[in-house]
């Protein structure tokens, strides 16, 4: 979602009136400044400044700075709304917002309709605040949609436990039954993780209740296939991903990591497309891609990694590579296979780290691990 930092369509021809009066000294302003601030506020400085040929009347111009501010109130009170319907106090949010508010407190006590050299003042403080309320409302939707994904994926998980209670009851020995009291086991962890607020915790608790219990019902059933269909589990495998980097990135906030979800998402989408249209694997390449993308997210997150943050890149890494080996192998490809073993020999390396507690470089081996899984499913042609 984007917002125009712009000045009104009527501002911007004022900059067009007049003539130009002569050059008058550099203005300076810290480099902290947005760009569209940057250039909001030159473009004030031409017209306030620079031009004493301006056609508008004064009251007139003075009119538009006082739209702008308005607009501003306006994001601003939109943002506040937002934070405020919002499961759990994101302290991010909270602080771009008290930013923004005092930005434009700032910007409205600067302002003097009759005085025209605090315009370029307050205009400038009034898009920086601006700035800060649309970066407020952003992470607040991440933040409202990683909640929304992890009750998805706890209900989800309770459901699958319901049935798996009845399945197993009838038909399951010990094994099977302990299974399912461990899976059980882990939603309620699960549960009180999300209920802390440690939401990315609560959604690997809840992947591996899920996996567990789907393995007592594999059980139960007496059947060697592997639960649900490979393409079903493998997209489950996908959205658990890109739901963690979802909560990470509302906890983290990173760019290059939201550009990493959004390409998992929509890699993701067509994914699923591809199920629908009963092409299973291009849909497996794409869901395969889709997690390579969200691990990228999730891998670039990590930068003071804990035992899980590496026991987990390293289950991922690991059933990535369980989905794309056969598909390497059967390309017929040497470079393919040779950049398959290499990344093979890295995730050993990433497990010794781990078992040294070097929780960093286990992070790292990990990251290069996936990077020369990517290559070797380009080099096998798998797109």
């Amino acid at each position: 979602m984007g917002y125009n930092l712009e000045l009104s369509p009527e501002v911007h021809r004022m900059s067009r009136c007049g003539q130009a009066g002569p050059a008058g000294p550099p203005r300076v302003f810290p480099r902290s400044l947005a760009r569209s601030t940057w250039i909001v506020a030159a473009v004030f400085l031409f017209v306030v400044g620079w031009m004493p040929g301006i056609a508008l009347a004064q009251p007139e111009l003075s009119s538009r700075i006082d739209g702008e501010l308005d607009r501003t109130d306006r994001i601003i009170e939109r943002a506040t709304e937002q934070a405020g319907v919002t499961t759990s106090t994101n302290d991010r949010v909270t602080q771009l917002l008290r930013q923004a508010e005092k930005l434009q407190s700032d910007a409205r006590e600067t302002y003097k309709p009759n005085d025209r050299r605090t315009w370029a003042a307050a205009i400038k403080l009034t898009m920086s605040a601006r700035e800060l309320a649309r970066r407020a409302l952003e992470s607040g939707e991440i933040d409202v949609k990683a909640h929304e994904s992890i009750r998805d994926l706890l209900e989800s998980t309770k459901d699958l436990i319901d049935r798996a209670a009845t399945i197993v009851g009838e038909h399951g020995d010990a094994e099977a039954k302990k299974l399912l009291d461990s899976g059980i086991w882990q939603l309620d962890r699960a549960q009180d993780a999300y209920h802390d607020e440690n939401y990315r915790k609560a959604i690997r608790l809840a992947a591996s209740a899920s996996d567990l219990v789907q393995r007592a019902i594999q059980r139960a059933r007496a059947d060697t296939s592997g639960g649900p269909p490979s393409m079903d589990r493998a997209l489950e495998r996908t959205d658990t991903l890109i739901d963690e980097l979802r909560a990470g990135i509302a906890e983290n906030p990173n760019s290059n990591a939201r550009d990493f979800l959004d390409q998992a998402v929509e890699l993701q989408s067509r994914a699923r497309k591809f199920t629908l249209s009963q092409r299973p694997g291009m849909a497996l390449r794409l869901t395969a891609q889709a997690g390579q993308s969200a691990l990228d997210g999730l891998l670039l997150l990590a930068r003071n990694p804990s035992r899980g943050d590496v026991e987990r890149a390293l289950a991922v890494v690991d059933q990535l590579t369980s989905d794309l080996a056969p598909e390497i192998a059967s390309s017929g490809s040497p470079e393919a296979q040779l950049l398959l073993d290499s990344s093979r020999q890295r995730q050993t390396e990433a497990a010794d780290h781990l078992a040294k507690g070097e929780f960093a470089a286990a992070i790292e081996s990990a990251r290069i691990s996936e990077g020369l899984l990517r290559r070797a499913a380009e080099a096998a042609g798998i797109r």
